[in-house]
């Protein structure tokens, strides 16, 4: 599966995509309206049936190698280890939270009027039982296994192929961190240079799937939990809560470089010892 992955083309990939998501975002307009765009309920949906149509269409491709999931799945209890999930998951969020606090002291210094949506805890905008559970199906099933293949299976294998691991790494992890712009933007890109290695060093995506279905299965159970909870309802309030109603960010600051200097240690160690060595064909 490593190889058959590598040999699709991670551009037509991204132009499936691009004409799946437009045509059923004209199927839906001419459906529902211009209500197509604000009903989520909608946007869940579209957005699951243009992730599985892709999976299907990466099926296709790799069966022509008479490629199954029956050796990654033989394989997938060696090559899972606990405790190296549990330290990566725990040092990535570590760090991710330092990232997240110093970009807060950032924003809070130079650009206040944006701070208020920049830690909106309503960004995903699920609002019934149905929508909880279609973020849920997204968030923890289909995009850990959709970001997986194409990323790391597809987008990570090539340019590694051509370029070199260093490059295939950063830029894979690069590009995967933007494309979570958000608050976690750095944090996203820590955690795409260690799954790029798992992905190397195991060379299994079923690993890389379930480390990475753990990582969004904790925020998203904790999002259906405290949907109902406002972070603030005007930027009074916001500051207020967030203990900067008296102008001083600089806890912020100092808390993010601690947690970055107690977390960074591990995930350098983890770089050093695990950084592929042998060059792909």
């Amino acid at each position: 599966m490593f190889d058959s992955l590598g040999k699709i083309s991670f551009w037509k990939t991204v132009l499936i995509h691009i004409i799946f998501s437009i045509s059923s975002g004209v199927i839906l307009y001419f459906i529902f309206g211009e209500q197509s765009d604000k009903n989520f309920t909608i946007v869940y949906i579209s957005n699951l049936i243009v992730n599985i149509l892709i999976l299907y269409w990466i099926y296709t491709k790799i069966k022509k190698d008479n490629i199954s999931l029956k050796e990654p799945l033989l394989t997938l209890k060696s090559d899972f280890h606990i405790l190296e999930t549990i330290f990566i998951l725990l040092f990535r969020f570590i760090f991710t939270i330092g990232s997240f606090f110093i970009l807060i002291h950032i924003i809070f210094k130079y650009y206040p009027d944006k701070l208020v949506g920049f830690v909106d805890n309503d960004y995903f905008g699920a609002k019934n039982s149905l929508e909880l559970v279609l973020f849920f199906i997204t968030a923890s099933i289909i995009a850990p296994i959709f970001e997986e293949i194409v990323f790391r299976g597809i987008f990570l294998t090539r340019i590694s192929q051509k370029f070199g691991y260093g490059v295939g790494i950063f830029a894979s992890s690069l590009l995967f961190g933007v494309l979570h712009m958000d608050g976690a933007i750095i944090g996203a890109f820590i955690f795409g240079v260690l799954l790029s290695i798992i992905y190397l060093k195991y060379k299994n995506i079923l690993v890389n799937i379930l480390i990475h279905g753990i990582n969004n299965f904790i925020p998203t159970i904790l999002f259906v939990f405290q949907k109902d909870e406002k972070i603030g309802n005007g930027s009074g309030e916001l500051l207020s809560q967030m203990g900067l109603e008296g102008g001083d960010s600089s806890p912020f600051l100092g808390g993010g470089i601690f947690f970055i200097l107690i977390s960074i240690w591990y995930i350098i160690y983890f770089c050093i010892k695990n950084w592929p060595r042998k060059l792909l064909k």
